[in-house]
């Protein structure tokens, strides 16, 4: 009897194996599946495809193709187009990994953009693979044709900035780069509907920077300290584009990858508590660790200061449909939803001059 139990549970045990086994390559079958069969799933209406790696990017992309809010009438919609981001709300750029489902929208896209400049750091070899397996040439770098000038670079490290969204002037320039080469892939009837939505944004974007321009003025005349600290640097544009009197400090660098010691916290919290400076600012993108160190670090020598309560928009888009509670004084500001790349910028200026002023 003990015999046959022994004999019993050692079948069983190779049943199991094999069972697993099974299970292990059906799983396999439905990923590889869903990779390489997925043309099928795009040819059904035969919409161009469009990618981008950010949501700042796909906001721009939705500008162009006028796939925007029903309070912006002038703009002209194309149909048979579709855009989608890769990141959504909230995402750091800098440590995003490629998904096998982005590999698959990537696969199916007419046009991939991507904001380069280092800023997709994990994405690079993935995005290097998928470029040699297809048409390398419908992979768009969005920063590419910027002056090397204008871009910015670390002093210690001689990274170059990625974060160039936060300089008008240069996102108009991205703006120009993607209209031209939207306009290689739609058809003739569409390229009049970019270049007229290709008008209204940059106007748009003109009015922002003619905006920026008075509320800069006004920072620099309300705040005795104006010193901007945050998590990341991504803010440099910010202020040496725009004439931005005050200074910036921030935990990290350039990249979110890089780690601040115990010796740089010390040192900021030591410059923070000299100058008494009233707040440092949270982003959306990040976690507040770092952060919370900071503030500790401050208190010990003797000075409050206090984190933001409302995040800045560093690498990310806030949320769709998220509205300006704060601004609703404002005609202008009301306009413009969190989700898009003018009301991220707008609530940010917000911020700031409500937390320094």
């Amino acid at each position: 009897m003990n015999w046959l139990l022994k004999k019993f549970f050692y079948s069983l045990k190779y049943i199991w194996f094999f069972l697993i086994m099974i299970m292990n390559i059906f799983i396999f079958y439905i990923l590889f599946r869903a990779y390489y069969d997925s043309d099928i799933e795009k040819n059904k209406n035969n919409d161009k495809q469009i990618v981008a790696t950010t949501n700042i990017l796909n906001d721009l992309v939705k500008h162009l193709i006028g796939d925007v809010d029903f309070n912006e009438s002038k703009y002209q919609k194309i149909e048979k187009i579709q855009t989608v981001s890769l990141m959504g709300y909230g995402v750091d750029p800098h440590n995003y990994k490629t998904k096998l489902s982005d590999r698959k929208k990537i696969k199916n896209a007419d046009l991939v953009i991507v904001n380069g400049l280092h800023l997709e750091a994990k994405m690079n070899d993935s995005l290097k693979l998928l470029s040699s397996e297809s048409n390398h040439q419908k992979f768009i770098s969005a920063t590419s044709e910027i002056d090397k000038q204008d871009i910015r670079t670390d002093e210690e490290s001689l990274q170059e900035d990625p974060h160039i969204w936060f300089s008008i002037n240069l996102w108009q320039k991205v703006l120009k780069k993607i209209r031209n080469s939207l306009i290689q892939i739609v058809p003739e009837k569409d390229k009049i509907k970019i270049e007229n939505n290709f008008i209204v944004y940059n106007d748009e974007l003109e009015q922002l920077n003619k905006y920026l321009q008075i509320k800069i003025q006004e920072l620099n005349k309300k705040c005795n300290v104006l010193m901007l600290v945050t998590a990341h640097d991504a803010f440099s544009y910010l202020a040496y584009k725009n004439n931005v009197q005050f200074e910036l400090r921030s935990i990290q660098g350039i990249s979110t990858q890089t780690e601040a010691s115990i010796s740089d916290i010390d040192i900021l919290a030591k410059e923070i508590a000299e100058k008494k400076v009233k707040a440092i600012f949270s982003e959306s993108s990040l976690s507040h660790k770092s952060l919370n160190s900071l503030q500790e670090a401050v208190s010990n020598k003797g000075h409050y200061i206090k984190i933001s309560q409302e995040e800045l928009f560093s690498d990310s888009l806030g949320i769709d449909n998220g509205t300006f509670e704060s601004f609703h004084h404002d005609p202008y500001q009301k306009k413009y939803k969190l989700s898009s790349y003018i009301g991220m910028f707008l609530h940010n200026i917000h911020i700031i001059e409500k937390e320094l002023s």
